[in-house]
C-alpha cells in the first residue's frame, strides 16, 4: 500500500501545464490622431512682476529690449550713533547726503563676456507693478494709462554704472542727495527707478537690488551712517512680445500653457500583444506600468530661448468649459517638473522629451468616480505648463499635432495571457 501511494499524484499538486505563463511587458506608441483632441495654446498666466530674477536686455538676439523697474521701501528715520560722551544715542534728526543702488548679477546666466554700461533713471509717471508693460504704465480693468514714451519713459537719468564681469557679480550706481530725495515720499505712486543697458547684444539676469542711503548725524556731524533700504516692488517691461505660438508652448512671462484632450483607445496591436491577449484589447488601470507624453523639441524663437534648465509639469484641467480660467488639478510630476536641458530648444532641436502621466492615465481608465467625485468621469484634459508660473522670460517649444514630430502617447503595458480553470 505504501508503494502504491507513492506512485499516485496528489490531487492538490499543479502540473507544469497548469502554471500561468510569465506576464508580457510591451511598449505601445500611439500617434496624436489616436489619442489626442481639442488642442490649444493659451497665454497670459501670471505676471512678469512675479519673476524671481528679472532680466535686462538691449538688442539681445538682434531685437529684445528689457528694462527693469524697481521701487524701494521706506527710508530709515533714525540712526544709532556715539555721542560726545562715548555713549550710544538714537539720532532722529538725520540728513540724507547720498547713496547708491547696488545690483547683483547672475554671471552664469548672463550672456556678456565683456564690460557693460548701465543707466539708472527715475520714473516720472504713476505705474502699477502688477500690470506695467512696455506700452502701459497701468493696465487694470478700471484704469488703463499708456506711458508717455513706450518702454517706461520718459525717465530722469540720475546715474550710470560700468560693470565688468571679470571684477565680480555686483554693480553700483552712485547717487547724490538730490537723487536720493526723489524716492523719499512713500505716497508718491510714480516713485521708482528704471534700469537699462546701453551695450548691444546684452542679456543680464539680476538676482538682487538694494538701495543704500548715506546719512549724516546731527549729534556728531563727522559721523556718517550707511543703511539699506529693501526692494519692495519690481518688474520688467520688454519688447517685442513673443510671436503667436506654433505647436506646443509652455513657460514664459506671462506664462503659456498647452491644452490637450487625452483618450486611451482600444488597442489593435502590436502583433505580440494581440497574440498574447487577443485584439481588440482595452487596457485596465493595473496593466499600465508607465505612461508619458513623448514630445519633440523645436527651436524657441530668438530672444526667448532658455538659458537654464527647463522644468515642465502636466496638470489635469478640472473644468475645460471654463478655459482659460479653469482650475488645474495637482501636479502629475510631483511638483518638481521634468527637467530639460536648455540646448534642447536650440542646437538640439528634434530631441524627444518624455513627460510622465502614468497616474493620469490609470485614473482615466478607472472610469466614473476615479477622479474623486462619485459617478463623475475623471478629467480627460491635460495642461502642459512650466513647473513654476512664471519662472523665466524664456519658454519651451515643441512640434504640435499634424506636424512632423507631433506628440506621441507612450504606454508600457504588463499583461498576462488568459488562464482557464481545469
Amino acid at each position: 500500500m505504501a508503494v502504491a501511494a507513492c506512485q499516485e499524484r496528489s490531487p492538490t499538486a499543479l502540473g507544469d501545464s497548469q502554471l500561468p505563463e510569465e506576464p508580457l511587458t510591451i511598449e505601445v506608441e500611439l500617434p496624436w490622431s489616436e489619442f489626442g483632441s481639442d488642442f490649444q495654446v493659451l497665454g497670459g498666466y501670471g505676471s512678469v512682476a512675479s519673476l524671481g530674477s528679472p532680466v535686462l536686455a538691449h538688442t539681445f538676439a538682434g531685437a529684445l529690449e528689457s528694462r527693469v523697474l524697481v521701487r524701494f521701501g521706506a527710508y530709515p528715520i533714525s540712526a544709532q550713533v556715539i555721542n560726545a560722551d562715548g555713549a550710544a544715542e538714537l539720532d532722529t534728526d538725520i540728513r540724507y547726503i547720498g547713496g547708491s543702488v547696488v545690483l547683483t548679477i547672475d554671471t552664469a546666466a548672463s550672456t556678456n563676456t565683456g564690460p557693460v554700461t548701465l543707466q539708472l533713471g527715475a520714473l516720472e509717471e504713476v505705474w502699477d507693478v502688477g500690470t506695467a508693460s512696455w506700452t502701459y504704465a497701468v493696465d487694470t480693468i478700471a484704469d488703463q494709462r499708456a506711458w508717455a514714451q513706450p518702454g517706461a519713459g520718459p525717465a530722469t537719468q540720475i546715474s550710470a554704472a560700468f560693470w565688468d564681469p571679470a571684477m565680480g557679480d555686483t554693480v553700483s550706481f552712485p547717487l547724490d542727495s538730490a537723487s536720493v530725495a526723489l524716492w523719499v515720499d512713500n505716497a508718491d505712486q510714480s516713485r521708482g527707478g528704471r534700469i537699462e543697458s546701453d551695450t548691444d547684444g546684452v542679456l543680464l539676469k539680476l538676482t538682487r537690488a538694494v538701495l543704500r542711503v548715506t546719512l549724516r548725524s546731527s549729534i556728531d556731524p563727522d559721523t556718517i551712517v550707511v543703511d539699506s533700504v529693501p526692494l519692495i516692488e519690481g518688474t520688467i517691461v520688454y519688447d517685442p512680445p513673443p510671436s503667436t505660438p506654433v505647436g506646443l508652448r509652455a513657460g514664459g512671462a506671462p506664462a503659456w500653457r498647452s491644452i490637450m484632450g487625452i483618450t486611451v483607445p482600444t488597442l489593435t496591436g502590436p502583433p505580440e500583444l494581440c497574440a498574447a491577449v487577443g485584439c481588440p484589447f482595452t487596457p485596465e488601470p493595473g496593466q499600465i506600468s508607465y505612461a508619458a507624453l513623448a514630445l519633440t523639441s523645436r527651436t524657441t524663437e530668438a530672444g526667448f530661448q532658455p538659458r537654464d534648465t527647463v522644468r515642465l509639469d502636466v496638470r489635469s484641467v478640472l473644468s475645460p468649459p471654463a478655459l482659460p480660467k479653469s482650475p488645474l488639478g495637482p501636479s502629475e510630476t510631483g511638483g518638481l517638473g521634468t527637467s530639460i536641458l536648455p540646448e534642447v530648444f536650440g542646437a538640439l532641436e528634434g530631441s524627444v522629451v518624455e513627460v510622465p502621466i502614468t497616474a493620469f492615465v490609470r485614473t482615466l481608465l478607472s472610469g466614473p468616480g476615479a477622479g474623486g467625485v462619485a459617478g463623475v468621469d475623471p478629467p480627460s484634459t491635460l495642461a502642459l505648463t512650466s513647473a513654476t508660473e512664471p519662472f523665466s522670460l524664456s519658454f519651451a517649444s515643441f512640434f504640435g499635432p499634424a506636424e512632423p514630430g507631433e506628440p506621441v502617447l507612450k504606454l508600457i503595458l504588463t499583461v498576462g495571457t488568459p488562464q482557464e480553470l481545469p
